[in-house]
């Protein structure tokens, strides 16, 4: 049995927080599986420490003595098909797209933010960020637009309404401050996006926006840099996204510091190609290296690894028993 956790296991010291039957209930719970996978090897390390702590069971590297049983805890980042993205850039439909985008820039730059609704993902402090760009660099006035997609979730939940108002509030005073019968600095769309269209937005963009609070991967990031065939565009990534492990040649940034992501923006905006040549490049080679397929052949190859050791403890068990009841 294996348990994969897509979110960010706490730290210890956020953990225990929480009710101390809560805790043993949720570690014990986890523990049933024989491999537990997780994004980063920071969260696979907190979920050891929690265990360490809670139910004083210490671990030897990633494995733990359990119920009479071996289990292994272990990163596995999750990641996409990255080459149904690569080869998308060249698409019929998504060029025809993304001439439509281009043309809708004009001569400006363009930033682009695609999120689900969730209070996660940091779109409040983004709004923050992008018009502190602004008024740190009003050269850019007119200049730049952004354009964010929040994709419908949950909308019918009370938080999540309170959420999608805050951002159309925020929008629209920002529009209607900074804007002009010329110029609107967001276009925003609430709703979703088919295949195509989403490419298109990520290959006409100059600079991918990613800035959640909490993350424990972020696909979007992947897909971004995958779908950049011809390595032009900059990735703007919150360093609390599981995925900043891996694109760490990205402009990494803390999503709760709104002169940070201003500041990431202009250099991104004003990156040389050749340098976002040589990160995108270096960033494809690693996720296409380990796409979703590498990613789930090597979870089910540990899965194999780990019943191995536990059958091979079982096996040397019995033939010990075997010899002592001689």
């Amino acid at each position: 049995m294996v348990f994969f956790l897509h979110v960010p296991f706490p730290s210890y010291e956020l953990f225990r927080l929480i009710p101390k039957q809560w805790q043993k209930d949720i570690l014990t719970g986890v523990m049933g599986a024989d491999l537990i996978g997780f994004h980063t090897i920071d969260y696979a390390s907190h979920f050891l420490s929690s265990v360490e702590e809670v139910l004083k069971v210490e671990h030897d590297g990633q494995f733990l003595a359990w119920d009479n049983r071996k289990i292994k805890a272990d990163a596995f980042p999750i990641s996409i098909d990255y080459n149904l993205f690569h080869d998308a850039y060249d698409d019929p439909m998504v060029s025809e797209a993304r001439e439509k985008y281009v043309e809708l820039k004009g001569g400006k730059k363009m930033i682009f933010s695609v999120d689900r609704l969730d209070y996660t993902k940091g779109v409040a402090n983004r709004l923050k960020g992008f018009q502190q760009f602004i008024s740190n660099y009003p050269e850019y006035l007119e200049k730049v637009i952004f354009v964010l997609v929040i994709v419908p979730s949950r909308d019918s939940v009370v938080k999540y309404a309170e959420r999608k108002k805050i951002i159309d509030e925020s929008v629209g005073n920002l529009n209607s401050g900074l804007g002009n019968v010329v110029w609107q600095p967001i276009i925003y769309k609430y709703g979703h996006l088919d295949f195509n269209e989403l490419i298109a937005l990520y290959t006409a963009c100059d600079l991918a926006l990613i800035t959640p609070l909490r993350d424990g991967m972020n696909l979007v990031a992947k897909e971004f840099v995958a779908s950049r065939k011809d390595l032009s565009g900059v990735l703007v990534l919150s360093e609390m996204a599981g995925a900043a492990h891996e694109l760490t040649e990205a402009l990494l940034i803390n999503p709760n510091d709104v002169i940070e992501i201003a500041s990431a923006i202009k250099a991104g905006l004003e990156m040389s190609q050749r340098d976002q040549g040589e990160r995108l490049q270096e960033m494809q080679d690693r996720i296409s290296h380990y796409d979703v397929y590498v990613w789930a052949t090597d979870f089910f190859n540990e899965l194999k690894a780990v019943k191995d050791v536990q059958l091979s403890l079982r096996s040397n068990f019995w033939i010990t028993s075997q010899r002592s009841s001689c």
